[in-house]
């Protein structure tokens, strides 16, 4: 189930009734934008992160509309065969999301990996998660990793 920014989405339009709102409410918007993307994950793994993310205040884009001019804060992204060299989706979310820091999940990455250690800068990642992965372990990677939103 995906959030959607009603504002970007209605030319300054916000509320039910339609109001408009001021450009400066709009810049401060986007400058205070929690947006994150999560990306090449299952449907019940994302589920999960919606959810514990929502309740955060964070908003999860659809990774299909997510260049609908969202302000972007991080991306999330699985990488299932990490240890096999698999790195191709990396590849593809540095190039379409350039300056966004990216938190890579992977089930191949033990829980004894520090998140923002000697893996993630191998990478050149803001940080790398098992998975599983405790709710706590996400908050705290998103709260510490994140940044103020960027096109």
């Amino acid at each position: 189930m995906a959030s959607h920014n009603v504002a970007s989405q209605t030319n300054g339009l916000t509320g039910s009734l339609g109001s408009v709102s001021h450009p400066s409410q709009r810049e401060d918007a986007t400058a205070n934008a929690r947006n994150v993307l999560v990306l090449e994950t299952d449907q019940a793994t994302r589920s999960l992160f919606v959810e514990w993310l929502d309740a955060e205040g964070w908003q999860v884009l659809d990774p299909l509309s997510a260049d609908a001019a969202e302000p972007l804060s991080l991306v999330v992204l699985e990488l299932a065969f990490l240890r096999h060299g698999d790195l191709q989706p990396l590849a593809e979310a540095r190039l379409r999301y350039p300056g966004v820091p990216i938190v890579v999940v992977s089930p191949t990455v033990f829980p004894s990996v520090g998140c923002c250690g000697s893996c993630a800068a191998a990478l050149g990642v803001a940080g790398v998660l098992p998975k599983p992965i405790a709710r706590a372990t996400l908050i705290e990677a998103v709260h510490r990793l994140a940044r103020p939103a960027s096109r």
